[in-house]
């Protein structure tokens, strides 16, 4: 099992970030950056970043930020060769949100392109459900995909 913990680490993240299989997951067509400490500094300070850990190591890790006053942002960052640890991870980090932020967040959201069918499929079974579709909104491999979003009242984690 494993539990969710703040990661004040940001070494660690823009280590993951930086891995060429994470950069080529989170990227669009045309999207060339690289992750620097400053970088996760200010995305840390606009939001959360939660670790997933297992026997004491970080094997993922969300970043949350808002996306309005009432609405977090949820984005999983996984690398390929721990996503088999992440089982179990959404719930634990839902209860996290529920139990931590701010309470005018009554909404937890994910935007994710129907390319990704397996976040889709990881995100439905940790108690995300369809919210709507943003049509055309996401370029991969020469293809424009729409995003999805997931989402869950805070209520009803």
């Amino acid at each position: 099992m494993g539990s969710i913990e703040l990661i004040d680490d940001h070494g660690w993240i823009v280590s993951a970030l930086n891995q060429p299989e994470m950069l080529e997951r989170i990227s669009e067509d045309g999207q060339k950056f690289k992750f620097n400490y400053s970088t996760v500094k200010k995305m840390a300070d606009t939001g959360y970043m939660l670790g997933w850990v297992v026997d004491g190591q970080i094997t993922g890790f969300y970043w949350i930020h808002p996306f309005t006053y009432s609405i977090l942002q949820i984005h999983a960052h996984f690398p390929k060769q721990k996503r088999s640890q992440a089982k179990r991870s959404g719930v634990a980090m839902l209860q996290w949100l529920k139990n931590n932020v701010p309470s005018h967040y009554k909404r937890f959201i994910a935007m994710i392109p129907d390319c990704y069918e397996d976040v889709i499929g990881f995100s439905k079974r940790e108690g995300l459900t369809h919210s709507g579709t943003i049509q055309q909104a996401a370029y991969r491999n020469g293809q424009c995909y729409d995003l999805t979003i997931l989402g869950v009242d805070r209520e009803s984690i």
